[in-house]
């Protein structure tokens, strides 16, 4: 799997979300080289990343793919299907993640009896079904969604299409097992383990991930850290960088 990493001091791991490459988090990432060692990872068939169709079969692989690259110790932050992988390496393997960042990610993509927040199977059904038929069509649209209700809707999806285009397509095979993670993965069962310090950054107007279970999770997972940015969708440290920079840095240096 790709990977590069720039600055120096405490370590941190960055995931990219569904469809994008870690180029998503240039802007931000620059500045948080400022001060910390930053390792941005490409996910399986994403990016720079090679597809291995034998090998990354399942949420397991993908964490675990992640897991061999990222420097013990590390704090990682993941934005969407990568908050996802995310929060799966650090059930599996505690010890070696510092902290938690989990930004416009939630423990269940879908809404079922467990967690109820999230989109209905018919939806991510039908980004399935048209992902074959169009993935570029069906990748352009699931970018529209995530700045849905956005008052800053149009930049912030015009910084998300330059991202994607900085690196070769994704795979197609990697896309569907992208979202077949996002539709089999309900981790709100198992949440209650996470012991290390966590930090949730959901985005008022993200209408793929509501605010709304932000509540739900504070009765699951007592020790997280909530914060909701006012006016966000589902990118939030692209519509507001400051904002989110300021909370990822106190979050990283607090004791």
């Amino acid at each position: 799997m790709y990977n590069h990493t720039i600055g120096q001091g405490t370590n941190l791991v960055l995931l990219h979300g569904w469809g994008m490459n870690s180029a998503v988090w240039a802007d931000i990432a620059t500045l948080l080289a400022q001060n910390f060692r930053v390792t941005l990872i490409d996910l399986p068939g994403h990016g720079l990343s090679p597809w291995d169709h034998n090998k990354f079969t399942n949420i397991q692989s993908w964490a675990e793919g992640c897991l061999q690259i990222a420097p013990p110790h590390a704090i990682w932050i993941g934005w969407s299907l990568g908050g996802t992988i995310s929060l799966k390496a650090a059930l599996l393997k505690p010890r070696y993640i510092k902290k938690l960042v989990l930004v416009t990610a939630t423990p269940s993509f879908l809404s079922n009896a467990t967690w109820p927040f999230g989109l209905a199977t018919n939806t991510l059904e039908r980004f399935l079904h048209n992902l074959n038929t169009n993935w570029a069509e069906t990748l352009g649209n699931f970018l529209t969604l995530q700045v849905s209700g956005s008052k800053m809707a149009r930049p912030v999806l015009r910084t998300l299409r330059q991202r994607l285009a900085k690196s070769p397509s994704p795979n197609l095979q990697a896309l569907n097992i992208g979202l077949q993670i996002l539709q089999h993965t309900n981790l709100a069962q198992q949440i209650s383990a996470l012991k290390i310090p966590n930090l949730w950054l959901y985005g008022e107007r993200d209408t793929l991930v509501p605010k709304q279970g932000a509540i739900t999770l504070a009765h699951l997972l007592p020790t997280a850290q909530i914060h909701i940015i006012q006016d966000a969708a589902h990118a939030p440290f692209i519509s507001h960088p400051e904002q989110a920079l300021q909370l990822l840095q106190q979050f990283i240096v607090k004791r």
